[in-house]
């Protein structure tokens, strides 16, 4: 599959939904030289290969929604939540306002 994928430049078909232009507007970022607004890096397919990708991202999927949503997940999710409640006291993570964490 990613043999014959390659990388293009495409137009953002939704900036207003778009992660990257979301997180470039927060941060007040310009573009990368070259890079157009509204203009992305994109990983791109052959017509040929269109069906074989999407049995790949829907299997992928399926796959992710069994492993995460498995009891066995969900309860080693709960114990390590209450593990750092645990450590809360001795061992503090603080958020600052630039974004970065920091330890105390």
């Amino acid at each position: 599959l990613s043999e014959k994928a390659f990388v293009a430049w495409g137009e953002c078909s939704d900036q207003s939904k778009c992660w990257k232009c979301k997180q470039n507007g927060k941060r007040g970022k310009r573009c990368v030289e070259g890079e157009r607004p509204g203009m992305h890096t994109m990983i791109c397919y052959p017509d040929s290969m269109v069906q074989n990708a999407m049995s790949f991202f829907e299997k992928r999927y399926e796959e992710h929604s069994r492993l995460y949503t498995h009891g066995k997940t969900t309860a080693g999710n709960y114990m390590v939540c209450d593990i750092l409640l645990l450590a809360e006291p001795h061992f503090r993570i603080l958020a600052t306002d630039d974004g970065e964490d920091t330890f105390a």
